[in-house]
């Protein structure tokens, strides 16, 4: 067995604890890394909203942020802070901040290497835990509260809003 294997068995460990502790903050729009929930449900979801606003007699506008490359850019630090006011710590927490911190990189170019750098933001790419610290922790980042962040829900409600505010 590699130690990639076991790495990847202990992340998967770590994630299923964190998930199970946390699991009553996840707000009922995750779809992301959810038993159960896929980017197929949340689509469906959308699309019945969407239905029953346009049965109404809304009309419906939608933007679509691509955050690929915005979990590249979230501080390690704020990541931990994130754990710890949901209620994570002892060794938990340290095990976490382990596996975010002192990681390095450096880019190759056919046969040249760059400098190795430190990484101080972002998830590992092709690890069990990134696609869990990027899905939920940033999900609820900005102020603490998943509803916040549902862009799509607030803009439908927004531009409803202003359909009725036109038509007065």
């Amino acid at each position: 067995m590699s130690l990639t294997v076991v790495c990847k068995v202990m992340e998967s460990i770590i994630r299923n604890t964190v998930v199970e502790s946390l699991k009553d903050k996840f707000s009922r729009f995750q779809h992301g890394f959810m038993k159960h929930r896929s980017c197929l449900t949340n689509i469906l979801e959308s699309l019945e909203a969407w239905t029953k606003a346009l049965d109404e007699g809304y009309g419906i506008d939608l933007i679509y942020l691509d955050y690929r490359k915005a979990f590249d850019t979230v501080p390690h630090a704020r990541l931990i802070e994130k754990l710890i006011s949901l209620g994570i710590s002892g060794k938990l927490l340290d095990w976490i901040a382990n596996f975010l911190h002192l990681r390095k990189m450096r880019v190759r170019v056919r046969i040249s290497f760059s400098e190795w750098v430190e990484v101080l933001s972002g998830v590992p790419q092709g690890s069990v835990l990134g696609p869990f610290c990027s899905s939920y922790l940033s999900t609820i980042y900005p102020t603490g509260s998943a509803a916040t962040f549902e862009c799509s829900r607030t803009i439908q409600r927004f531009g409803a809003l202003l359909r009725r505010l036109m038509m007065v």
